[in-house]
Protein backbone atom coordinates (compact mmCIF):
# COMPACT_ATOMS: atom_id res chain seq x y z
CA UNK A 1 0.00 0.00 0.00
CA UNK A 2 1.02 3.33 -0.95
CA UNK A 3 2.17 6.32 1.81
CA UNK A 4 -0.54 8.17 0.28
CA UNK A 5 -3.39 5.57 0.56
CA UNK A 6 -2.35 4.68 4.43
CA UNK A 7 -2.87 8.41 4.99
CA UNK A 8 -6.33 8.69 3.39
CA UNK A 9 -5.42 11.08 0.85
CA UNK A 10 -3.83 11.00 -2.68
CA UNK A 11 -3.81 14.76 -2.78
CA UNK A 12 0.04 16.71 -2.68
CA UNK A 13 0.80 19.90 -1.57
CA UNK A 14 3.90 21.58 -3.21
CA UNK A 15 5.77 24.53 -1.29
CA UNK A 16 8.31 26.41 -2.78
CA UNK A 17 9.04 29.15 -5.72
CA UNK A 18 7.37 30.66 -8.70
CA UNK A 19 9.69 31.91 -11.19
CA UNK A 20 9.00 33.59 -14.78
CA UNK A 21 11.79 31.79 -17.48
CA UNK A 22 12.57 34.07 -20.51
CA UNK A 23 13.78 31.79 -23.12
CA UNK A 24 16.01 33.34 -26.29
CA UNK A 25 16.13 30.88 -29.28
CA UNK A 26 18.92 32.73 -31.76
CA UNK A 27 18.30 32.30 -35.43
CA UNK A 28 21.78 31.55 -36.06
CA UNK A 29 25.27 31.93 -34.18
CA UNK A 30 25.49 34.24 -31.99
CA UNK A 31 27.91 36.92 -32.81
CA UNK A 32 30.04 39.31 -30.69
CA UNK A 33 29.53 42.88 -31.55
CA UNK A 34 26.18 42.21 -33.54
CA UNK A 35 22.60 41.64 -33.05
CA UNK A 36 21.29 37.96 -33.99
CA UNK A 37 17.62 37.52 -34.85
CA UNK A 38 16.04 35.54 -31.97
CA UNK A 39 12.71 34.04 -30.57
CA UNK A 40 11.96 35.27 -27.36
CA UNK A 41 9.19 33.30 -25.00
CA UNK A 42 8.17 34.15 -21.18
CA UNK A 43 6.52 31.30 -19.08
CA UNK A 44 5.92 30.36 -16.02
CA UNK A 45 8.72 28.29 -13.93
CA UNK A 46 10.58 27.47 -10.73
CA UNK A 47 11.03 24.11 -9.31
CA UNK A 48 7.62 24.33 -7.11
CA UNK A 49 5.20 25.54 -9.82
CA UNK A 50 6.85 23.71 -11.94
CA UNK A 51 6.54 20.22 -9.95
CA UNK A 52 3.49 21.10 -9.44
CA UNK A 53 1.97 21.45 -12.86
CA UNK A 54 3.99 18.05 -13.65
CA UNK A 55 2.19 16.16 -11.33
CA UNK A 56 -0.86 18.04 -12.88
CA UNK A 57 -0.53 16.94 -15.74
CA UNK A 58 -0.02 12.89 -14.63
CA UNK A 59 -3.59 13.63 -12.69
CA UNK A 60 -2.73 13.94 -9.47
CA UNK A 61 -4.25 16.40 -7.52
CA UNK A 62 -2.01 18.58 -6.45
CA UNK A 63 -2.01 22.09 -4.72
CA UNK A 64 0.45 24.77 -4.53
CA UNK A 65 1.75 26.85 -1.92
CA UNK A 66 4.22 29.90 -3.21
CA UNK A 67 4.62 33.70 -2.92
CA UNK A 68 3.75 35.53 -6.03
CA UNK A 69 4.79 38.89 -6.52
CA UNK A 70 2.22 41.41 -7.28
CA UNK A 71 3.21 42.93 -10.11
CA UNK A 72 2.08 42.65 -13.69
CA UNK A 73 4.49 39.35 -14.45
CA UNK A 74 3.16 38.34 -10.73
CA UNK A 75 -0.56 38.48 -11.97
CA UNK A 76 0.09 36.06 -14.60
CA UNK A 77 1.82 33.14 -12.81
CA UNK A 78 -1.91 32.04 -11.24
CA UNK A 79 -3.43 31.76 -14.36
CA UNK A 80 -0.25 29.51 -15.68
CA UNK A 81 -0.67 27.52 -12.82
CA UNK A 82 -4.87 26.98 -12.85
CA UNK A 83 -4.20 26.10 -16.31
CA UNK A 84 -2.44 23.05 -15.40
CA UNK A 85 -5.05 22.39 -13.30
CA UNK A 86 -2.69 22.54 -10.25
CA UNK A 87 -4.67 24.57 -7.54
CA UNK A 88 -3.05 27.99 -5.96
CA UNK A 89 -3.29 28.72 -2.37
CA UNK A 90 -4.63 32.57 -2.31
CA UNK A 91 -3.48 34.22 0.75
Amino acid sequence: MAAHERAGTDHVLVIGDVMVDVVVVPAGPLRHGSDVPSRIRVTGGGSAANTACWLASLGRPVCLAAMVGDDPTGTGVPTSVDAASAAPLRA
